[in-house]
């Protein structure tokens, strides 16, 4: 991403005729509203999907169920002397599970955050290009009745 030191107007900005801004803001409302076009999916289903389909966790819920199996055959074999070190395992891998649901959740409410954000900016764009449309109707109005210049509908 392009950096603009404060209170500078990138060069792009400065330099672009008003009609063409335009015109590049149209293209970017368009192209974001046609992928937007997909089905909505709510909070909790991303949440639940995510749950449901990460691979990571779902390697991370083999791991915590061989851990449990270990546990369990070792528990019911009485000559094992090492069913405390497979309790430690097991309680490892359910704190390693819950950690990668936690992270797993964590990603999706930024991603869902940012997707909301990004439709906001949508509509702001959507009613600066409207403001645009108004500006250059109201510059050519001008330039009609004698009271503008050329260069104002340029812009």
């Amino acid at each position: 991403m392009m950096r603009v030191p404060r209170g500078r107007t990138p060069y792009v900005l400065r330099h672009t005729p008003y009609a063409m801004r335009s015109l590049i803001l149209c293209v970017l409302v368009l192209s974001a509203l046609a992928a937007s076009q997909a089905p909505a999916l709510t909070l909790p289903q991303a949440l639940e999907q995510a749950l449901a389909q990460n691979p990571e966790l779902a390697n991370q819920r083999a791991t915590l169920a061989n851990a449990r199996a270990d546990l369990a055959a070792k528990q019911a074999d009485p000559s094992t002397l090492v069913v405390p070190q497979a309790k430690n395992s097991a309680a490892l891998e359910e704190a390693r599970t819950a950690q990668k649901q936690l992270e797993v959740l964590q990603s999706v409410l930024s991603a869902y955050a940012a997707l909301y954000e990004a439709q906001e900016n949508v509509k702001v764009l959507e009613a600066q290009l409207t403001l645009d449309a108004r500006n250059l109707e109201v510059a050519k109005a001008k330039l009609e009745a004698k009271n503008g210049t050329a260069l104002e509908v340029a812009k």
